[in-house]
């Protein structure tokens, strides 16, 4: 095992550049690279889930990354970590890419998904281990990430939630079996189905045939408008999204970048979007919520949204709001 090495102010562990979304490729979703390059002063590694060839050390005390094009990484010299994938498959959050091409590619990937769940388990225990911190922990991330616990958890706390059912075909039998019509979501965050294939919520109707995997069946709620609010810390930013009637995820509004704007919201509602995130654990949040007269409809939490569908002046806002975040909490000081 190699020695000391120098002290790491930030870490980010991110996605790899080539993920598919809806408009080409993730690449730098939160602009990762003018952030460090507006801080010189910073030392500041990126590590590339699924991304780069990538070696490992562990002796019990410390883990070592290497991973190709980077400094090395000594999980324990880490000060402040940011967990922030855009995708959090198992095979997408490897340290160390896939190899189909290998001898035993299933082994070897395996061995993989160990040393993985080693490393995001380190990083959830950052505070504990070695006093640094880890913006977003991947436990509490994936969490977050699984809506079944996510709903049980918040249910749990006394949060009101849309009632939610998860099955395989129709839930007839259940509180939702006798309505008309139902939205059909993904359990997973993921909706990718393969590289050019995305699978939005949609509407759907008893006779409607259905996939054989398991689903989220919720109803509908009638809006115009949709809420995403992204949460940085103690502070939330609240943007107002145009719906479109004949389209049900507001994502694929306005071929695929909806009217937006920044909005305020009452302080009752920016205390439920922060008490939900405090519940679930998490630093950074995206949360999607349906307004209705004075009521404040929550439809999920996401540990890892981003920006890229919204028009550009409203994307380049809250980037900027969430670096100024990041910076202040990798500094120790208030955020603005």
């Amino acid at each position: 095992m190699a020695g000391p090495m120098d002290a790491v102010d930030f870490l980010a562990v991110v996605s790899r550049p080539t993920f598919p979304n809806g408009s080409g490729t993730a690449g730098d979703y939160y602009n990762r690279r003018a952030l460090i390059n507006r801080r010189s002063d910073w030392n500041a590694v990126v590590l590339e889930l699924n991304s780069r060839s990538t070696t490992v050390e562990w002796d019990g005390r410390d883990l070592i990354v290497r991973q190709e094009g980077v400094r090395p990484v000594s999980v324990n010299s880490v000060r402040t970590a940011l967990f922030l994938p855009i995708c959090l498959e198992v095979e997408e959050t490897l340290l160390c890419p896939f190899n189909p091409g290998g001898s035993w590619p299933r082994f070897e990937t395996e061995q993989w998904r160990s040393v993985s769940a080693a490393f995001e388990d380190r990083l959830s225990n950052l505070a504990d281990r070695t006093g640094g911190r880890c913006l977003n922990r991947p436990d509490r991330v994936r969490v977050t990430n699984n809506k079944m616990i996510q709903f049980e958890q918040l249910a749990a706390a006394g949060f009101s939630l849309p009632p939610a059912v998860v099955s395989g075909v129709w839930p007839q039998g259940t509180m939702l079996g006798q309505d008309p019509v139902l939205v059909a979501k993904n359990v997973s965050e993921g909706g990718w189905k393969s590289e050019d294939e995305f699978s939005p919520a949609r509407l759907v109707q008893p006779e409607t045939p259905t996939d054989p995997w398991p689903t989220i069946w919720q109803r509908p709620i009638v809006s115009d408008l949709e809420l995403r609010c992204y949460v940085t810390g103690d502070r939330v930013t609240v943007v107002e999204l145009t719906r479109d009637p004949a389209v049900l995820d507001v994502r694929s509004t306005n071929g695929g970048q909806p009217l937006a704007r920044i909005v305020g919201v009452p302080d009752r509602w920016e205390a439920l979007l922060l008490a939900m995130t405090r519940c679930l654990g998490l630093d950074y949040a995206v949360i999607d919520a349906i307004p209705s007269g004075d009521e404040l409809h929550v439809l999920e939490v996401n540990a890892n949204g981003v920006w890229w569908f919204l028009p550009p002046d409203i994307a380049a806002a809250l980037e900027a709001r969430f670096h100024t975040w990041l910076e202040s909490e990798i500094d120790g000081r208030p955020s603005a």
